[in-house]
């Protein structure tokens, strides 16, 4: 593990054909594809920072829920904050060595992603949480070093990608099981985004994206992006969005599977997600200390947002249009709202 902030990402996979998870993709509930129209919203601004110990990494929303999960890199838990108050209203004791985490908001379902369980063979595992109840209702054994995970709602598909190692898992979310391994090729796995609509699995290996349609097992596609790439992906417009060590966002049309943008950002830009109500994209730099706000029309730099120490990853409440970036360095979660 790379505790420096090189962490994998689940950005807008967990969309469905229902109402809460158009929501996540900006799509509406019937699967159009239309791109939402920008919202008149306010400029952002930096909310009072939410404290938290043990290391917050992983951070995922469900809006539904109105809640915020944060997993902690040195602790055994999951810290549930509610979106209106910013306040920790539960903690859930999942276990050691606890890496990413993924909602599936039509099943209220959380996956929680371990790198080590501790055993002879040093497998992962994924902890499944019932958001309801805040309870564990079953564990899945997978292979080592379990980091990166993102959902396929529609297609109850889970991806789990195992850092360094060119594989992802994929696992069937009915039954919790593993169905089938992605072969990433030559290279560590880094990340992964599904595009719900396609169900198309996004994978970066090296300094390459490694595309693979529904059902394959190898990638139909291998798009040179730049090295360590983190991703999101907008269904609605067609765009995966890629950051790399260089410094850069790369903006990929997922029909052409051609790159479309390059934009200047921070230093490392370690994660990114997109709001389409806003037509906006957030870029993590872990360098910096901050994010940068990029226009998805004119690709032009808007905004830049000062947050904690040592950000690991950013996910954006599509509610209410809030961002969250966990903060390793200081222990705390900055909200930026809008």
């Amino acid at each position: 593990m790379n505790t420096g902030g090189l962490r994998g990402t689940r950005r807008y996979a967990a969309a469905t054909a229902i109402l809460a998870t158009a929501l996540l993709t900006g799509c509406a509930a019937s699967g159009d594809a239309t791109p939402a129209a920008k919202l008149p919203l306010g400029p952002p601004e930096l909310a009072a920072p939410i404290d938290l110990d043990s290391q917050p990494a992983g951070v995922a929303v469900d809006p539904a829920n109105e809640s915020v999960y944060v997993v902690h890199r040195s602790g055994h838990t999951v810290s549930v904050i509610d979106t209106d108050t910013h306040e920790v209203k539960a903690t859930i004791d999942v276990g050691v060595n606890l890496d990413d985490i993924a909602i599936d908001p039509s099943t209220h379902t959380a996956y929680v992603t371990h790198f080590d369980i501790g055993d002879q063979d040093h497998h992962g595992m994924v902890s499944v949480i019932d958001t309801d109840t805040r309870e564990i209702i079953d564990t899945i054994e997978v292979d080592r070093n379990a980091t990166a995970v993102a959902v396929d709602a529609a297609d109850h598909k889970l991806y789990v990608v195992h850092g360094f190692i060119p594989r992802v898992s994929v696992i069937d979310t009915e039954t919790n099981t593993v169905t089938s391994t992605l072969d990433a090729g030559q290279g560590g796995a880094l990340d992964v985004a599904v595009d719900p609509t396609t169900h198309t699995a996004y994978v970066t290996v090296r300094s390459t994206v490694a595309v693979f349609e529904s059902g394959q097992l190898t990638p139909s596609t291998v798009i040179d992006v730049g090295q360590y790439s983190r991703l999101a992906i907008d269904p609605a417009a067609h765009r995966l969005y890629a950051t790399t060590l260089e410094g850069s966002l790369v903006v990929i049309d997922t029909e052409t599977r051609t790159k479309t943008a390059t934009v200047k950002v921070g230093r490392n830009p370690i994660d990114v997600a997109v709001d389409p109500g806003l037509g906006s994209v957030y870029v993590l730099n872990n360098g910096d200390k901050s994010v940068s706000i990029i226009d998805s029309e004119s690709w032009t730099l808007t905004h830049t947002i000062p947050v904690g120490a040592n950000p690991q990853e950013i996910v954006i409440d599509p509610g209410n249009h809030t961002t969250y970036v966990s903060n390793l360095g200081d222990d705390t979660v900055s909200a930026i709202t809008r």
